[in-house]
């Protein structure tokens, strides 16, 4: 309903909710001639009663089959030249040899040979029941995870930096890892904020939206509710194109 005016039979009664929007006088025929502000109205909910729960998440499942499948898929990640089933690995005692490259003050790079601790399959699912986590470096290892496609920097600047001429005296660059054909550099040179990937940001924004209208699901018919739906289909939709323009570039 919009702004408007509108004649109507005098109401035997106001809510006070309506009655702000309600600006009601008398016209010629006796009728009330009223400005009504927009306004919504719900249906049929007692407010005497708790609130009802419209969505719930499914009762989670044991963790044991779950922790057995992440730590043979670990496992993997770090020897991907030879993937073994669970039976093959639970018999091994594993001591995985990995390097990293360092570069000194003249810019010189080199390898360093590393070998990360023993571990078997077993302490390895011990310590993700135990962790609810990965800690890759409690075992002398690199992290497993994708090196470009989740990495992040983020800068706050609270300061502009002037030259004497009053103009920018400088930028900070944020260098990505996509390649030397990605088109751009983000860099910030004033006042603001330089963020090189919101893909992490994104997937954690989805996954507390998600968390978010679980636990207001009660409020189903609110508008608010209803904004935060939007707003995760639209976080979703625009993680998958990061996520698709991202490896387009590394690709070239």
């Amino acid at each position: 309903m919009t702004r408007g005016q509108a004649a109507v039979d005098r109401p035997s009664r106001l809510t006070a909710r309506n009655r702000r929007s309600f600006d009601a006088r008398t016209d010629a025929e006796g009728r009330y001639a009223a400005d009504v502000e927009p306004f919504y109205f719900q249906i049929g909910r007692d407010p005497s009663k708790p609130r009802h729960h419209f969505l719930r998440a499914k009762p989670a499942p044991s963790d044991r089959p779950v922790v057995r499948e992440i730590s043979t898929r670990i496992l993997n990640r770090y020897m991907p030249n030879e993937k073994r089933t669970r039976k093959e690995l639970s018999s091994v005692t594993f001591k995985i040899p990995w390097w990293r490259e360092t570069r000194d003050a003249e810019g010189t790079v080199s390898r360093e040979h590393l070998v990360s601790k023993p571990m078997t399959l077993r302490e390895l699912e011990q310590h993700l029941r135990f962790n609810s986590a990965f800690r890759f470096e409690q075992f002398d290892l690199y992290d497993p995870g994708c090196p470009w496609l989740d990495d992040q920097v983020i800068i706050a600047n609270e300061v502009r930096i002037l030259s004497e001429k009053d103009g920018p005296a400088g930028s900070i660059a944020l260098p990505t890892k996509l390649g030397s054909a990605f088109p751009i550099t983000p860099s910030i040179s004033r006042e603001g904020w330089g963020i090189s990937s919101f893909q992490r940001a994104i997937a954690k924004r989805v996954r507390d939206l998600w968390q978010r209208l679980l636990d207001r699901s009660d409020r189903f018919f609110d508008y608010d509710w209803l904004q935060d739906l939007r707003a995760l289909v639209s976080e979703c939709v625009s993680l998958i194109d990061i996520t698709l323009n991202q490896t387009y570039w590394k690709a070239r």
